[in-house]
């Protein structure tokens, strides 16, 4: 299994190939990994995308570890041990509302389902409507530390498309922020821990900068990518929660909240 994280989880050609392209970057007039974004690496256009496709090709049989954030309520960790991830649609936020009913009716009303159902952002332009029929994993785990947006995933019970109609600058706004922050409250930070193959990576987001990142000691080496199909559950290989051998006490503190006041 591939840790993006562990160098010493990479096949002897990956990690042949990418150390020569760190040294590289070393031995550039001027560079500081200290200093450098390891998704701003660059050699040039050409080579950056020639790269890539090496990389892809070298890893697309292995299984790659990736990550996905979000808050679960206690039945929500057996729906997802025995279903998978399931890709956003309609069907999954009303299945995901009436199910938090049935099992926290004193948290949220009819009501509450019906206007979260039509509110946040998949309301609010193509951009946000683009994420229908994703899936969304991150790699490695230090992201959790790291990444701001990670962190929200955490904190709020819901993911983007349900815990963000909390963040609407109006009365139904308010509305939904006391469900989401009731059922944040409810709910559990968990990261569930899921095996992709390299040949299912989208390929809009590079491997080889997160990789060769890490080598160098780079900021930032992490990333996300948007998978459009859903995780089977043959591919969950854990859900790490607080009191988990796995959970790490450095997150406690980052994660544990609710939405804003």
């Amino acid at each position: 299994m591939v840790d993006l994280e562990d160098p010493g989880t990479w096949t002897p050609e990956v990690r042949d190939r990418l150390e020569v392209v760190a040294h590289l970057f070393r031995r550039q007039p001027g560079f500081s990994s200290a200093d450098a974004c390891a998704n701003d690496l660059s050699i040039d256009v050409r080579a950056d995308l020639d790269l890539e496709g090496e990389v892809r090709t070298l890893l697309a049989r292995e299984r790659l570890l990736m990550y996905h954030g979000t808050r679960l309520l206690p039945h929500e960790v057996n729906c997802i041990l025995s279903d998978g991830l399931r890709a956003l649609t309609d069907e999954l936020r009303r299945d995901k509302l009436d199910a938090a009913r049935a099992h926290q009716p004193d948290l949220l009303s009819i009501a509450d389902v019906d206007l979260l159902l039509v509110s946040g952002p998949l309301f609010w332009g193509y951009a946000h409507e683009a994420r229908r029929g994703e899936v969304c994993v991150v790699a490695p785990l230090a992201i959790v530390a790291g990444d701001e947006g990670m962190r929200s995933l955490l904190q709020d019970w819901g993911g983007e498309s349900l815990a963000w109609a909390a963040h609407m600058n109006n009365e139904d706004g308010m509305k939904c922020r006391r469900t989401i922050q009731a059922l944040s409250a409810a709910s559990a930070p968990s990261i569930v821990e899921v095996s992709i193959a390299g040949s299912e990576l989208p390929d809009t987001t590079d491997l080889w900068r997160v990789m060769v990142g890490r080598l160098l000691g780079c900021l930032e080496p992490w990333n996300e990518w948007h998978l459009r199909r859903p995780i089977p559950a043959e591919s969950v290989l854990d859900i790490i929660q607080p009191g988990s051998p796995r959970w790490s006490d450095a997150w406690t503190g980052l994660v544990f909240g609710g939405a804003e006041e």
